[in-house]
């Protein structure tokens, strides 16, 4: 295991030369993440060819050396050898090996190294205070201010204790630990290749091929800038540096310990925090998957940007570009922000230079990526590893079963002025204001903050106003100057529209008056709805129309006799007191209601039907918007 190599000091006894470690032949992976020379630096590896070894010598010593020689009753003699002074190993491989003094026992293949220990290659840097390396175990440790840097991807990771086992007939891939100190790591993640153009689908695939938007179909549609936005008109580049330039923004990371195996998963283990521009990271684990491309936070996961706040289960990342990320929360998603809150199983956001452009809320929950070679099989044996994917596929396939369709919640959108559910929910929010939001497949909207004590002997159904649809559109305008949070101008629902709402009396504010609202309920192809501020100012409606007035029925004369609860009027409401507006009221008659004499209210229902002159064309909309 040991050669004896001279060093040519003159002075020396001449009866045996400081030692240099001659290791067996490495088997496996070899590091990515920290390149490949730290195998071979931390204890004078050879070369990756099993059958061709480096030469390694020590070139230097700068102070004094010395052979012990140890004889027992029984067994061989042992020889300890000594330098001091500082020592210098290079290698024919390029790994270089410095110390200030270094033991070598012969007898359990130890290699003991003390004072500003230094393992380097051309791709790999080591550094510590000491580092003991046992080459018929295959392990290396190092402690006090270790430091490892891959001098290809300048990651880093610094702790107080590092273990390394190398790849062997019993362990598939290297593994390296790193705790102690407050260990800490910076690290850069490649992005993700982009995916291949989609082919267009056959004549006779069946595949439902998006058409353009119609004018009227509701479809947002990017506009052109403002002059003074900043952002390039179509077709005109922006004076900015172009992406493939942009400097990396490093991922710092804290956590207890660190794990890295072989060239595929880096991984973090306790009180996990991740920092990267504004983007901020906690949780229990993290994971790195550098072929999956995907950086996945479990345990308590929580990612807080700017003006918004992501939990879940898990939260994964997975770079887009030099400072663009696509970030998912899996199992019970959870968004707040300044301008909206959403609920969903799963909540995907696309960020770009730390600001989200757009979030879309996804009705089930993506798979992790990675399949069997998640399964942590450290430490096994290749059969006994096999075995235990095997078990796992196998229970997997007994727990498998298609969950209800009411097992997952639906996708929610909650807003200043109103509450959106579907089964795909898409946000979009260029340059961080709210332009519009976008709910797809039995989309649903309702007011909020509205008043449902007024008609509280509504059935629970009719107590809000609300409009449902295949499709509906929120589309939001610009706030009063200095205000960034959007103002809801306009709800669309397409493909089956259906709208509801209360009209109450014109004068809510006189007392004894009668408070029961009428209520509209109209259907058409499209329907439209225009807000100021939280109150409807107008609808259009498109298409095969047909709607339904109620006018509620006036009170029996004795309906309030038997009320022992009743009181005076004016002995609860003050004189001044005024009542807040409605949120979903409408000024003025129907929209599109028949011109006919006026009908004394209580006279029952009042029905109208209009029919287009011409067909409405049929639309079809995507199932999600993921």
């Amino acid at each position: 295991m040991f050669r004896a190599v001279s060093a040519g000091r003159p002075g020396h006894s001449g009866e045996r030369a400081p030692l240099v470690a001659q290791p067996p032949a490495r088997q496996g992976f070899v590091p990515r993440v920290l390149g490949r020379g730290l195998v071979v630096a931390l204890a004078l590896q050879p070369a990756i060819a099993a059958v061709q070894e480096p030469d390694c010598r020590l070139v230097r010593v700068g102070g004094h050396t010395r052979s012990m020689r140890s004889v027992f009753a029984s067994g061989p003699a042992t020889y300890r050898h000594y330098a001091s002074g500082g020592v210098d190993y290079r290698c024919s491989d390029g790994t270089r090996v410095l110390a200030d003094s270094a033991i070598v026992y012969e007898s359990d293949n130890q290699v003991q190294l003390y004072g500003s220990v230094v393992f380097q290659d051309p791709e790999t840097e080591l550094r510590a205070d000491s580092a003991f390396y046992f080459s018929n175990l295959r392990r290396l440790h190092a402690w006090s201010n270790v430091q490892v840097t891959d001098r290809i991807s300048d990651a880093v990771i610094e702790g107080d204790f590092l273990t390394y086992d190398q790849a062997s007939e019993f362990r598939a891939l290297d593994l390296i630990m790193v705790e102690g100190g407050e260990p800490h790591a910076t690290f850069f993640v490649a992005p993700t290749a982009p995916a291949p153009p989609e082919e267009p689908p056959e004549a006779d695939s069946g595949q439902v091929v998006a058409e353009p938007p119609e004018a009227d179909s509701g479809q947002v549609e990017a506009e052109p800038p403002e002059a003074d936005s900043g952002q390039a008109p179509a077709g005109e580049e922006a004076d900015a540096e172009p992406a493939d330039t942009l400097p990396p923004v490093p991922w710092e990371v804290d956590a207890d310990r660190f794990q890295l195996e072989g060239r595929r998963y880096f991984r973090a283990f306790g009180q996990v925090e991740i920092r990267r521009d504004s983007l901020t990271a906690f949780g229990d684990s993290l994971r790195y998957d550098q072929e999956v491309g995907e950086m996945v936070v479990t345990g308590g996961a929580r990612f807080e940007g700017q003006a918004y706040t992501l939990v879940g289960v898990s939260v994964s990342v997975t770079p887009a570009g030099p400072r663009s990320e696509v970030v998912l929360a899996r199992e019970n998603a959870r968004l707040s922000g300044e301008q909206m809150e959403m609920a969903a199983p799963a909540i995907r956001l696309f960020v770009d230079g730390g600001n989200v452009d757009r979030i879309v809320a996804l009705p089930d929950v993506p798979p992790q990526p990675g399949g069997d070679d998640e399964i942590d099989t450290s430490g096994l044996s290749p059969g006994d590893a096999e075995r235990l994917r095997a078990l796992s596929r196998t229970q997997e396939e007994e727990t498998e079963t298609e969950p209800p369709e009411d097992s997952l919640p639906r996708p929610v959108v909650l807003a200043r002025d109103f509450q959106l559910s579907g089964d795909s929910i898409a946000v979009f929010s260029p340059d961080q204001r709210l332009d519009s939001v976008v709910s797809v497949g039995d989309a649903r909207a309702q007011g909020v903050g509205q008043d449902t004590l007024r008609g509280a002997d509504l059935p629970e159904a009719l107590r809000q106003d609300w409009l449902t649809g295949d499709r509906i559109v929120a589309r939001f305008g610009r706030g009063e100057s200095g205000d960034t949070t959007g103002r809801l101008e306009t709800l669309t629902a397409t493909g089956n529209a259906r709208s509801f709402y209360r009209v109450f009396p014109e004068d809510t504010a006189e007392v004894g008056t009668d408070r029961r609202p009428a209520l509209h309920l109209v259907s058409g192809a499209e329907i439209t709805i225009h807000l100021e501020g939280q109150e409807v100012v107008g609808m259009d409606v498109d298409g095969e129309t047909e709607g339904w007035h109620f006018d509620p029925l006036p009170a029996a004369p004795d309906s309030l006799a038997s009320d022992t609860m009743r009181t005076n009027p004016d002995s609860m409401v003050p004189p001044d007191t005024v009542r807040p507006p409605d949120t979903l009221r409408v000024s003025g008659p129907p929209p599109h209601r028949a011109t006919t004499s006026a009908v004394p209210a209580g006279s029952g229902t009042r029905a109208w039907v209009r029919r287009p002159k011409a067909p409405v064309p049929k639309r079809r909309f995507p199932a999600t918007l993921a």
